[in-house]
This record gives C-alpha cells, structure tokens and sequence, in this order.
C-alpha cells in the first residue's frame, strides 16, 4: 500500500494540482489508476503540524486508499481568496473555515449540499440546534460543524495575582457581574497600574466583541417581519445603556488602557505581556495564542465566564465549519466525510479506535510542539448524543498541563444552564460589527460623546446602507 512521506507527498501535490486543470478549465475528478482525489486545504507546513497529518494520511491510507487519493493544500480559507477559486473552480474538496462564513457557503452556492450525507451516519440530528441554526438553509445543511465555542473573559493570572484576587486555595475572585468585572478593574488598577479591562476598539472585532455585552443588556439588534423584512431595532434604552457602561470603563472608572485602538491580535498581546488583566475572547483558541505567540507562561493565562448584564448572562456561540465544495462529485463527498472521521473532525457517535487514536494523537502533537501550548479548557461541543463529547473532555483532563483553576469556571458555563448561547446576528453582521466599533472609537476618544445620536444614527446607516440594500431587495 502507498504511503506518503513528506517529500513524496509535497511533490505528488504539486503534480497533481498542475494535472487537475482540464483543457477546458476544471479539475479532474480521479487519477489515472482510478481512484478519487480529495484535495484537503489547510494542510500544516510546520513540523508538529506536518508529523500529525502525515499519521492521519497513514492511517487514511491504510483505510481507504485503494479508492481515495488525499491531495495536500496549504491554502487557507480568506474571503478575498475564496470568492476567486470559486469563481474559477479551483476550490479544494474539503474546506474549513470560522462559524462566521457559514453564511457564505450556504448562500453563495460554493458549498455542496451535505444533507444527506449527514443523515445516512445518523448525524443530521444530533447536530446541536443553535449550531444546526448556522449551517442550515431551507432545510439544507451546506456546512458542518467541527468544533465550537463560547465567548468568555481571558484573564492574567499575574495580575490577578499582584491585584490580590487569588485565594490562598489556589481559585481567583472573578466578577460575576458587568458592575463587578469594573469594580475588579478598578481594584487591578490601583494595585498593579495596570488596564483592568481591555475591549479592542481597531475594527470590527470589537463590534462583534460588544455584542455579547449588548446581549446581557436586553439589546436586539434585528427582526425580522411577517413580509421578511429585516428591521434594525438596536437604537433602544437597552443599548444605550450597554453604551453607557463602556463609556463609564474609561471615563468613571479609568480601566482600559489608553491604547484601545487595538485588533484583537494586538490585545491578546497586551494580555500576554502584562499590560491588561482581562479582555474578552475564545478561552479554547486564543489563551493559548498569549503563550505559543507571545511566549507568556503556560499558567499565567486563564479564563473565566461571561458576566451577568441586567438581562441575563449570555455568550457568543463560535467556532470552525467543515465542507465540501459544490464542484465535488458524489464520490469525492464520501471520501471527505471519511477524511473527517480519521482526523475526528466529525463526532464519533460511538467512539472508535479510530477517533481515538486521532484525538490523542492531537495532543501529543500539542505536547511535542516547540512551544507547548496550555491544555485545560473545554471545547463546546455542537454535538447532542454523541459518545465523543464526553471523550473529548477526558482527553483534556488526561493531558492538563496548567493548574485546574485557571479554567475551572469557564469550563462550567458550558454546561451551566444560567448561561445563554447565544448565535452572531443572522445578517450583514460584519456591517454591523464594524458600525459599533464607530461607536466605540467615538466615545472614547470624546468624553461629550452623545450616545443616543450615535447608536440612533448606526441603526440608521445599517438599515439604509446594508439590511435594505443587501437582503431586503
């Protein structure tokens, strides 16, 4: 049976990738001694990387690959990049990309309908509703989920520390509430010097981070009416006052750093580099970006649940989609959703040895990296009745290489009934984002900002400019 190598492999990749182009244009379907190609985007080309996919090749090999071909692809998913292999029929077999462009590939008409894929494995319904709510388009699933998130607070366990807030058993004080999170900031403030609270205010990050501070201030941002209409309806009391609070962060309570104009790349760096104790976040991906990128110490970085608002605790639901694109044949659908079970990007509805071997195999490759990335926070499973949630927890206790209190009260909000899930805004949500950064921006850099005229008038504009204009026609 043939086994890829790494160079065997990178070179059948190039050849292949030039053979797949037919004189009119498309790409070929199956290699000369007949079996199907399934070309796999995001393909690691770092070592640690590189050893866990080539035990998946392996292993894939050894399963299916008397009829599959894996052709290896280091593109990864962009906007700009994707719209262009579409267009030209060069996108890969097998796609992954954020929660964010579902949207785009069940509206567009690059992603293939999987529907029916995912009823013959018996997973069409047990795919979690908010999650399946994502995905889903007339009844159709067009993308997968592969794994999920909630929104928490990424703290600095330093400055906490320094601040007074760690308990002699090892737990921390976190705020519970919106009203103590700024009390806490204030408290880290005046111990350490340091920003208490950071909320990036460069782009549209920082809108899209707001709207879980909105959420637990009552705000709905968009309805949708008995003609279909989507209506803006977030220039209410409720935002105003969710506006009012972010205002009081730097103007009252002097708790954010005087550099706000940050990406949310910029911020986990300010975390990482002792400059601001808490910021919001994806506890499951970028607490460990603070150490793997910004060489913080593995324990020095945790995370705790979203605060309660005056209307309730409520977190964004986020994560990564699987798919298949629309080009892709019958044959080459089957091949990825095979590709998924090896690498256990589809849940194991009884675990397998397989999944297994897969999962730990994800963490010695974690444990084997150059800089060894902190283990220890659940992932939010978009999966009901399925064996490997319950495994997948295991194998994060079973490797944990930071003390259990540094995600301990994160990782009871995923399961904790008190804390909503909530899903990103249903249309022209990257519009949206980026006008309440505007807001952001303005009130604080003008302490006489007028909230009411500038939340009003952001309604205005993504009713006008975008609901009418992109979804409303």
């Amino acid at each position: 049976m043939k086994i890829f190598t790494k160079k065997t492999g990178q070179l059948l990749s190039a050849i292949l990738a030039c053979a797949m182009i037919t004189a009119c244009g498309g790409p070929t379907t199956t290699t000369e001694d007949g079996k199907t190609i399934v070309e796999v985007s995001e393909w690691p080309t770092y070592e640690s990387g590189i050893k866990l996919y080539d035990g998946y090749l392996a292993s894939f090999n050894e399963n299916y690959g008397d009829k599959y071909e894996i052709v290896q692809n280091t593109w990864i998913y962009d906007y700009q990049t994707f719209l262009m292999k579409a267009a030209s029929g060069q996108l890969p077999t097998v796609l992954t990309s954020a929660f964010t462009e579902a949207d785009r590939m069940k509206n567009s008409g690059y992603g293939a309908d999987i529907t029916d894929k995912l009823e013959e494995l018996d997973l069409l319904d047990r795919m979690e509703p908010r999650a399946r709510e994502i995905v889903e388009k007339d009844g159709r699933i067009y993308c997968a989920p592969k794994d999920g998130y909630l929104l928490g607070v990424v703290f600095n366990a330093n400055l906490f520390e320094q601040a007074g807030l760690k308990n002699a058993d090892g737990t921390y004080q976190f705020p519970k509430t919106w009203d103590e999170l700024a009390e806490t900031a204030k408290v880290i403030k005046e111990k350490t010097g340091k920003a208490g609270f950071l909320l990036g205010a460069l782009d549209a990050g920082g809108g899209w981070l707001f709207t879980n501070v909105a959420w637990s201030f009552g705000v709905n941002f968009v309805e949708q009416n008995e003609d279909g209409k989507w209506i803006a309806t977030f220039n209410s009391r409720e935002c105003y006052d969710a506006f009012q609070y972010m205002y009081d962060l730097k103007w009252k309570h002097d708790v954010i750093p005087a550099s706000y104009m940050l990406s949310q790349q910029q911020g986990l760096e300010f975390l990482a580099t002792d400059q601001v104790a808490m910021l919001l976040d994806s506890p499951s991906t970028n607490a460990r970006t603070c150490v793997t990128k910004y060489k913080m110490n593995i324990d020095g970085v945790g995370a705790f649940a979203m605060p309660e608002g005056p209307a309730r605790r409520v977190a964004l639901l986020g994560g990564r989609i699987i798919a298949a694109s629309a080009d892709s044949t019958e044959e080459q659908i089957n091949g990825a959703f095979e590709w998924w079970k090896t690498t256990g990007e589809l849940p194991a509805i009884e675990l397998t040895e397989e999944y297994k071997a897969a999962k730990e195999a994800s963490y010695q490759e974690a444990l084997s990296a150059e800089i060894v990335r902190p283990i220890g926070v659940y992932s939010y499973s978009p999966w009901t009745g399925v064996e490997s949630t319950a495994y997948d927890k295991e194998m994060v206790d079973k490797y944990r290489n930071v003390p259990v209190e540094l995600y301990a009260d994160y990782n009871a909000s995923l399961t904790d009934e008190t804390t909503e899930i909530q899903a990103e805004v249903p249309v022209c949500c990257q519009d949206l984002y980026t006008l309440l950064t505007g807001i952001l921006q303005n009130i604080w850099s003008n302490e006489d900002a007028d909230i009411e005229a500038l939340v009003n008038e952001a309604c205005e504009k993504w009713q006008k400019d975008y609901l009418d204009q992109q979804v409303n026609k």
